[in-house]
């Protein structure tokens, strides 16, 4: 009985949604390369690092990655990184360098399909291309160390985008999920705390009351966009959450990530001016009589009126959250930067690593 190469597969993965996937399916991907290749025997290492500071173009990643390889002693490396990969302007699910021994798999360009089993399909298809499987492949495969080592092009492991334009959306929307806009929202906690107590002022106060029954709808809906992009810029740039491209190979990338953290942020005060709407509107039903509010107002009220008068007092709220905003902690809000770690990111990486 000949002796079975031993080959060590080696995942690294961004911390986060990345890890939790790189956890789950790391088992079965070994059991898969054992299923099909089972002229050597597989063994799987994997840690959580994010192995490059973003943003960095996908040679960077893949040098990060072979260096990793070299140090451990593994055969093969993954990659599940939170950044997109791209070839030229085309956004790519994955890529496969069997120069390197190494693939590397987008998270965010998995779309709307980031689960473990979106990411370990994509996987399987780099696997095979840093192995070199191919019908003809088949009757050499006891030769597997040879096909590691011994081919000096860069292949790409899982389908491109068809289409530039489609590709570069769904990376786009995988980016924001990622990101997640409503867990930013959630952290603004001295901005909900401005935006309540400009609620408050705001139903107590009769000349506000005038001042929205007076408005139409051009004025509301401006009132509206004003509040939600003062709330967006000044929230990027009272944290610096805008990328400067530091060369010229990550400029497509640096406008990719200040167009992600732009969504993100603005998703997030949508869903905090939404939440903000409903306050106003419940505690005006509650709090406010209509006998009071007819008389201020100097006509008859229903239902209508308040809706109104809880639109205009959500913008304002808005804008006083902005404000509050801004004496958040900049390690809660760096998160929603996709290319800006906070500076705990490293002791972060650690502690996932020790889980």
């Amino acid at each position: 009985m000949t002796d079975r190469p031993s080959l060590t597969l080696g995942v690294v993965a961004s911390p986060g949604a990345p890890a939790a996937a790189a956890r789950s399916v790391g088992e079965r991907l070994v059991d898969w390369l054992r299923e099909r290749y089972p002229e050597a025997t597989w063994e799987l290492r994997v840690e959580v690092d994010g192995l490059v500071t973003p943003p960095a173009p996908i040679e960077d990643i893949i040098d990060a990655a072979r260096v990793r390889l070299l140090e451990r002693g593994w055969d093969l490396c993954v990659v599940l990184t939170d950044l997109p990969i791209r070839s030229g302007r085309r956004p790519l699910t994955s890529v496969a360098s069997m120069t390197h021994g190494v693939g590397v798999l987008s998270w965010p360009a998995l779309g709307a399909r980031q689960t473990p089993e979106a990411a370990a399909r994509s996987l399987h298809g780099a696997l095979d291309a840093l192995v070199g499987r191919t019908p003809r492949d088949r009757r050499e495969r006891s030769r597997i160390r040879g096909r590691l080592a011994g081919r000096a092009s860069l292949t790409h492991g899982d389908e491109p985008a068809h289409r530039e334009l489609a590709g570069y959306l769904r990376l786009l929307m995988g980016m924001i999920v990622a990101n997640q806009p409503l867990s930013l929202a959630a952290t603004l906690t001295r901005g909900i705390a401005a935006g309540l107590a400009t609620v408050a002022f705001a139903l107590v106060t009769s000349d506000i009351w005038v001042l929205a029954d007076a408005s139409r709808w051009p004025r509301q809906v401006l009132l509206t966009v004003g509040a939600l992009t003062f709330a967006t810029i000044g929230l990027i740039v009272q944290h610096g959450l805008w990328e400067r491209s530091r060369a010229p190979s990550a400029h497509d990338q640096v406008i990719l990530f200040n167009l992600v953290t732009t969504i993100t942020v603005l998703l997030g005060f949508a869903a905090f001016y939404v939440a903000l709407l409903a306050v106003a509107a419940a505690v005006a039903f509650a709090l406010v009589d209509r006998s009071v509010l007819a008389l201020a107002l100097g006509h008859p009220v229903d239902a209508a009126d308040y809706l109104w008068l809880a639109w205009f007092i959500a913008s304002l709220a808005t804008a006083g959250g902005a404000i509050g905003a801004g004496f958040e902690s900049d390690e809660e809000i760096k998160a929603a930067a996709y290319g800006t770690r906070p500076s705990g990111w490293k002791e972060m990486t650690r502690a996932e690593a020790d889980r």
